[in-house]
């Protein structure tokens, strides 16, 4: 528990990116449920980005930065929600987030997420992760209703490029 509260405490500086290297992301579940507890803002400051853009896999990184550079370039944001959670503010989640393994390989697996908000809402996605050589990244992020993040970010770099600026999703 002490080893945790200090890592906890290491988090709260606004220049750390990333997860200590003692706090357990060895399985998929694991690196969800630190994930959660970082976007509910129970790891750190809230003034910074949420750890879990620095978890993307190789392939979601490249088009996330894509996507990030043309809202640079034209000041508009083009994704208004937390994918991670499906919601405009994600400090008020529930952690720990109910986590269900599925699907799970050596080097893939697809996670059922069901979240609950404080002021009683409930969100189900799936998270879909493959494990790359830095370990268990997020592959895809899917909606109960089937809208995929990669779909979204694909579709907001044509926007940008395109010229119809940010899409609001």
């Amino acid at each position: 528990m002490r080893r945790m509260l200090m890592a906890m405490a290491l988090l709260a500086t606004p220049a750390m990116a990333r997860v200590p290297d003692d706090l357990p992301m060895a399985t998929p579940a694991q690196t969800l449920n630190v994930l959660y507890l970082d976007l509910a803002g129970l790891l750190g400051p809230r003034d910074r980005a949420p750890l879990w853009t620095g978890y993307l896999s190789q392939r979601l990184t490249a088009l996330h930065d894509r996507m990030t550079a043309l809202e640079a370039a034209d000041g508009h944001r083009s994704l208004s929600r937390e994918w991670l959670c499906l919601c405009d503010d994600p400090h008020h989640l529930k952690v720990p987030p109910l986590l269900v393994v599925e699907n799970g390989s050596a080097d893939s697996a697809e996670v059922r997420v069901r979240l609950i908000g404080a002021a009683g809402w409930s969100r189900r996605l799936r998270v879909y992760m493959v494990r790359e050589e830095a370990g268990w990244r997020i592959d895809d992020i899917a909606s109960e209703e089937g809208q995929r993040f990669s779909e979204a970010m694909a579709r907001a770099v044509d926007a940008h490029v395109r010229g119809r600026g940010a899409l609001g999703l």
